[in-house]
């Protein structure tokens, strides 16, 4: 059985039942069948508490008239369909669940999703049923169940809640005893009649079209013929299609262009891709090759879209960040584009927003997919400057992604970045907007009622030459309070995480080479101050995102007969439980030894370790 689940329900039953609090495991049942009957999906899903049923998920075929009136396809053809269709489906379920209405099918489909979740995720997930698992989860401790509040939850929540407290001894909970939880007939009513009524509104204008401008062999030739204007067209696709139409210069060989495309692949069932193919289609007879002996090896769209515009625009080698020129509909980036798949260096293309060395135009080009193309630009400039990925992310969200003005200065900023690895990235965008306000935002000043004068910039001149990062971090603080964006910052303390402290014996007695190591957690402000001090970092300025869940930071030591040696601060990313840095005294990088030794705590605690660390 199943719904495309990688794995069968007794296998995926199994690993998600081992994950629940001792005082739990073998009292709460999840169960699944199907039956085989004239219905494909007949058959339900329950859960049980000590043998007795508390929810069933079975509805869909219970109430199947009032849900195929609401969501599905009426004989009369008022029904949503399409991408409309799916998101009220996505609307109405979320609706159902808080009244109690599952189908068969959610519960192994939050089960499938629930093994790759960690504990947080969990438990502020938008799905009810992995919410509610959650509250039997391990890692789900007592000391968060104590704090947990459930009143605006789910009945399934806060039963599955309640049964848990009750199973750890947790005084203060409200009594709990096993019930049936039922739907609400007379919400689902409601809800269904709104939406409904709503689509029957607008089904009938849109139907009128939609042979039209839903099928896009028809969209295209009456495009050419001139058969259709832009005002009856009623989707995003169909809009861009007869815009691009209409701004080519060749409209001719573009409709047959498109239908071509559209015959081997599926670049023009979205917008996105459709505005890129558009693009791609101009200039035609400077292509490399021509557009009939493309073949698409993949079904990805984004897969196809990067087969096409090298089959048509490149004859060596071109990252596939720079798909975006085309995707995004810059001229100038498509001419960098053109430039590198003709074997060109970087380098010499034109108008480049900043002059770039050979080591930045080498890493330009293995800056990740996901990346801009003005982001690639400074993912280069990181890294030659011997700057790491987690940096060069950490500018994704800052002006110099969108403005390269004064890229001498900015250089001095990137290289106080590059030398001070401890500062927590999460003050990196506020350290730059509080440098261009400096520089560049002028001020105004009224010089009588209703008279103002512009008196340019505060400091336009403003140097990172004998700063460090303590006097900046205040800085940026007290301009903060000055705009009232946030309080003086105090001090914190934090839970310690799920994961646990390490210590590991090396050598052994005989050998008179004992060593003890030791990896421990710091929770809080004042922990993470002294550490700083002592390891001449910037550690100091993680107390934020500590206390916010974010991140968790590490120190580890070793003893010996001669005492105890600090030796390296570790960070610790908490969502993706990945380790992304590793810093010794005055910011060295980790010894191979001391590697070994958090890679031993790392395999123990399920962590990774970030590439570049």
């Amino acid at each position: 059985m199943g719904y495309g689940w990688k794995m069968k329900w007794s296998k995926l039953r199994h690993q998600v039942e081992s994950m629940f609090a001792e005082s739990v495991k073998g009292r709460v049942g999840l169960h699944s069948t199907r039956y085989r009957t004239m219905h494909d999906h007949d058959g339900r899903s329950w859960i049980t508490i000590d043998g007795k049923e508390i929810l069933n998920m079975a509805l869909w075929w219970k109430w199947e008239d009032e849900f195929w009136k609401w969501m599905g396809p009426r004989a009369d053809g008022m029904a949503p369909y399409g991408q409309e269709y799916d998101q009220q489906m996505r609307r109405a379920k979320k609706e159902l669940a808080r009244e109690s209405f599952f189908w068969q099918e959610d519960l192994g489909d939050a089960m499938h999703e629930y093994l790759s979740l960690s504990i947080d995720e969990i438990a502020y997930s938008s799905n009810v049923i992995i919410r509610a698992i959650g509250m039997l989860d391990a890692r789900f401790g007592k000391r968060r169940l104590r704090t947990t509040n459930v009143s605006n939850e789910p009945d399934l929540v806060k039963v599955l809640y309640a049964f848990r407290c009750h199973a750890e001894n947790i005084e203060n909970i409200s009594c709990w005893e096993p019930h049936k939880i039922e739907p609400s007939l007379e919400n689902y009513e409601t809800e269904r009649e709104k939406i409904y009524r709503e689509f029957r509104e607008t089904a009938t204008e849109k139907l009128i079209h939609s042979k039209i401008t839903r099928k896009i062999p028809n969209l295209i030739r009456s495009i050419s013929e001139g058969t259709i204007c832009e005002e009856d067209l009623d989707t995003p696709l169909s809009n861009a299609i007869y815009r691009g139409y209409h701004e080519a210069t060749d409209r001719e060989n573009l409709g047959q262009y498109l239908l071509y495309i559209n015959s081997k692949s599926r670049l023009l069932q979205t917008e996105h891709h459709a505005k890129g193919v558009i693009a791609l289609m101009k200039n035609s007879t400077s292509w490399l090759r021509s557009l009939e002996s493309w073949v698409p090896e993949s079904h990805n769209a984004d897969k196809q879209f990067s087969s096409l515009a090298r089959h048509l625009w490149a004859k060596y080698d071109v990252p596939v960040f720079m798909d975006k020129a085309w995707l995004q509909g810059n001229p100038t980036h498509q001419e960098w584009f053109k430039h590198l798949g003709t074997g060109k260096n970087i380098r010499t293309a034109i108008d480049l927003p900043i002059p770039l060395t050979k080591m930045m135009a080498h890493h330009f080009l293995q800056a990740p997919s996901t990346y801009s193309i003005e982001a690639a630009i400074r993912w280069g400039q990181v890294h030659s400057l011997g700057g790491n990925q987690r940096l060069a992310d950490a500018l994704q969200e800052t002006q110099l992604v969108r403005d390269f003005r004064d890229d001498d200065f900015w250089l001095t900023v990137l290289r106080f970045f590059v030398n001070n690895p401890m500062l927590d990235t999460v003050h990196i965008n506020p350290i730059i907007d509080f440098i261009w306000h400096k520089r560049y935002v002028p001020r105004v000043v009224f010089l009588q009622p209703g008279v103002v004068q512009d008196i340019g910039p505060e400091q336009p001149n403003f140097s990172m030459r004998g700063r460090t990062v303590d006097s900046l971090l205040r800085a940026v603080d007290e301009w903060h309070r000055q705009l009232g964006r946030e309080s003086k910052g105090g001090q914190f303390q934090w839970q310690k995480s799920d994961i646990k402290d390490f210590t590991f014996i090396e050598g052994n007695k005989e050998s008179k080479n004992m060593k003890v190591w030791r990896i421990s957690e710091l929770l809080s402000s004042k922990e993470l101050i002294t550490e700083g001090r002592q390891m001449k970092h910037c550690v100091a300025t993680y107390g934020h995102s500590c206390n916010a869940g974010a991140c968790s930071i590490w120190t580890m030591d070793v003893e010996t007969e001669h005492g105890i040696e600090k030796l390296v601060t570790i960070e610790v990313n908490k969502a993706k439980n990945e380790i992304r840095q590793i810093r010794g005294r005055h910011n060295r990088i980790a010894t191979d030894r001391e590697k070994s030794v958090i890679m031993r705590w790392a395999e123990q605690s399920g962590l990774t370790m970030a590439q570049y660390v």
